[in-house]
C-alpha cells in the first residue's frame, strides 16, 4: 500500500513496494544509457571472465563464459534485490520515527560535505 502527501495539488508517493523500488531504478538506470550499459558489460565480460576457462574443461569456450556470464549476473541482481530490500527496510523504519529521519538527513549530508572538503583539499 502506498501512503502519499498532498502538495501544490500533487500526490507525492511516501512508500514504494521493494519490487516497485527494483523496478523503477532498473527501468531509469538502462533509459539513461542502454547502449553504455550493454558495451561495458561485455567489456567486463570480455576482460574478466577468460581467465576462469579452462580449453581442456568438457565444455567449449563460449559455453563456458555462458555459464559465468549467467553466474555473474545472477549474483549481481541478488546484489542489487539486497540492497533495495535493505533500503526499503530503513526507509520504513525511517518513515516511523521524524527525529531518526532527520538525524539521518543530517548524517549524510554531513557525510557529503565531508567528502566534498577531502576533495576541495586533495592535491593529485
Amino acid at each position: 500500500h502506498t501512503h502519499t502527501h498532498t502538495t501544490n495539488n500533487q500526490k507525492i508517493p511516501l512508500s514504494l513496494s521493494p519490487f516497485l523500488s527494483f523496478s523503477l531504478f532498473l527501468s531509469f538506470s538502462l533509459s539513461l544509457s542502454p547502449l553504455l550499459a550493454f558495451f561495458l558489460r561485455r567489456l567486463f565480460f570480455l576482460a574478466f571472465l577468460p581467465q576462469f576457462t579452462d580449453p581442456t574443461a568438457a565444455l567449449p569456450i563460449w559455453a563456458q563464459l555462458m555459464v559465468l556470464g549467467a553466474v555473474v549476473n545472477l549474483t549481481f541482481s541478488s546484489a542489487d534485490v539486497l540492497c533495495v530490500l535493505f533500503a526499503s527496510r530503513i526507509a520504513r523504519g525511517l518513515r516511523g520515527a521524524p527525529g531518526r529521519a532527520r538525524l539521518a538527513q543530517r548524517l549524510g549530508g554531513g557525510i557529503l560535505v565531508g567528502l566534498g572538503v577531502k576533495l576541495a583539499l586533495t592535491r593529485n
